[in-house]
């Protein structure tokens, strides 16, 4: 009964830090896997988390303008956190693609004690990602970010619209 209770408690938490947060729940992209879940299904046990940053060159793109001004001669590095609810942990990985590239995965681990204070759970101290992508070729593309937990996908947000320039 403690256990069920606990669980309650951690979800309530982590829908009320969410919505604190402002993080948005994502919608199935287009063209997306079959076994892609929406983030906001945390009663069964989805991962979620938050794109924080994209870095280019050293300097931070303002992820509040729609669309995202990059620029195609350097690399995106896409940062963020990601923790399963279910399980208290960060998820296996994340995955990032932009439009017409290969996707990137890479492990959760960098040190957050933010996220950790906010759960007040010193277990998911390490939920951090950075991942390196291409922004691809200039024009319009899309930069979407994917969890991994126990086998199943989830969009940690929709696609941003990037505009790739030269």
């Amino acid at each position: 009964m403690q256990r069920g209770i606990t669980y309650g408690l951690i979800l309530a938490f982590v829908a009320a830090l969410a919505a604190a947060l402002s993080i948005r729940t994502a919608r199935i992209p287009a063209g997306a896997p079959p076994n892609v879940l929406p983030v906001h299904a945390l009663a069964q046990g989805v991962a979620f988390g938050s794109i924080d940053a994209i870095e280019q060159g050293g300097v931070t793109a303002d992820l509040t303008a729609q669309p995202v001004r990059v620029r195609a001669s350097a690399p995106l590095v896409v940062k963020g956190w990601a923790v399963d609810p279910a399980t208290g942990v960060p998820p296996e990985q994340v995955v990032a693609r932009v439009d017409g590239q290969p996707p990137v995965s890479g492990p959760v681990g960098v040190y957050r004690p933010d996220v950790a204070a906010a759960l007040n759970d010193p277990v998911a101290s390490a939920p951090g990602f950075r991942l390196t992508v291409s922004a691809g070729s200039p024009g319009r593309r899309r930069l979407g970010v994917y969890l991994v937990s126990r086998g199943r996908q989830a969009a940690i947000r929709p696609p941003l619209v990037l505009d790739v320039v030269p």
